[in-house]
């Protein structure tokens, strides 16, 4: 039994390197591909609430610059009471969405241009939905085989059970909300007071709160582009061990990335592998990063963004770099998927 079990093991590994090999080979092989989009007229969407507005607005213009460089017709519009009279207004037939901290998460704006029948970059509604909860996203990884640190949700301060916690998930643990935007409100805890406080924390601004068993290992977050039935890794981006990373550092620049970090091409392969199988559970599309926990060679599933951020700094952007993909190609990439094509490649 034991011999077979390494047999197949062997095997298994053999299918996922060959299956690397063919991806890297596609990325080679193919050259940059101009896709018409002349007959297409893009909104790029971007939040009008004061919070991060500016940020994303000067993304926003850098992702249009990127557009007009490649002869789209491309329009900036703020996501208002006005966002349906201005979609009509323009004619817009595809729509850029991932520069708005709030709208682009729940799935609302999604749902708006499927009723409108307007195509638009990213997953749809109810995948970005299912994105967004974390929770749901973790049973369904399990159920596909994919492992996930224990975790207990909370939806009120009375439920937290101190001794349960001990007991399944030992301290040191981690306290999230469960739907929160990225790793806003994202705790390291030691002790039980710390415990009350960091739930009482994410219950001001979630309606769930995660509370996640800490895994002492190396974090690592991939992104994948593409369609659902053909969609394609991008690099691994390793980050410094021992640090959680919080909704700032997730989003600016002051993630610490250690370029130093060889993994072992079997837990490489892993990784791509299990962003792969999870890309399609979920059900998305265009383009999503998954983090996970790599120990002892093996892959923890942490939590999918679904719409992830697109700036220089990001995480999505910086796994791209590492594949050899330009920011500009990442972009190009992610507006052609919302065509149902996923040809549009430049590797160097």
């Amino acid at each position: 039994m034991i011999y077979l079990s390494n047999l197949l093991n062997r095997v298994l590994f053999v299918l996922l390197k060959l299956r690397l090999f063919f991806f890297k080979l596609e990325f080679k092989r193919q050259k940059r591909q101009h896709v018409k989009l002349s007959n297409q007229r893009v909104a790029i969407l971007v939040d009008n609430e004061p919070v991060d507005s500016l940020s994303f607005l000067s993304l926003a213009k850098i992702v249009q610059k990127i557009l007009i460089k490649n002869g789209v017709e491309s329009k900036i519009l703020f996501v208002d009471k006005k966002l349906f009279q201005n979609l009509k207004k323009h004619n817009i037939s595809l729509v850029f969405i991932g520069f708005s901290r709030i709208y682009r998460k729940e799935g609302t704006i999604q749902a708006l241009l499927d009723y409108l029948d307007i195509k638009y970059v990213g997953s749809s509604h109810l995948s970005v939905a299912l994105c967004f909860d974390k929770s749901l996203c973790k049973k369904i990884s399990i159920a596909q085989g994919v492992k996930a640190p224990k975790f207990l949700e909370i939806r009120h301060l009375k439920e937290v059970n101190i001794s349960k916690v001990k007991q399944e998930l030992k301290f040191p643990v981690i306290v999230k909300g469960n739907h929160s935007y990225i790793s806003m409100g994202l705790s390291y805890v030691n002790d039980s007071k710390s415990l009350f406080l960091a739930v009482e924390e994410c219950l001001s601004f979630d309606d769930s709160v995660l509370i996640e068993e800490y895994i002492d290992g190396q974090e690592v977050s991939i992104g994948v582009i593409g369609t659902l039935d053909n969609p394609k890794p991008l690099g691994i981006v390793c980050l410094k061990k021992n640090t959680v990373v919080s909704f700032k550092d997730k989003k600016m620049a002051s993630i610490e990335i250690d370029y130093d970090m060889k993994l072992s091409e079997e837990t490489k392969l892993r990784i791509i592998n299990t962003a792969l199988t999870l890309f399609k559970s979920f059900g998305c599309r265009g383009f999503a990063r998954f983090d996970f926990i790599i120990k002892k060679g093996e892959v923890y599933f942490l939590e999918v963004n679904g719409i992830p951020g697109l700036f220089k700094e990001s995480l999505m952007t910086k796994s791209a770099e590492i594949a050899g993909m330009s920011h500009e190609d990442l972009i190009m990439n992610i507006l052609v998927s919302a065509l149902g094509k996923s040809d549009y490649l430049s590797f160097k």
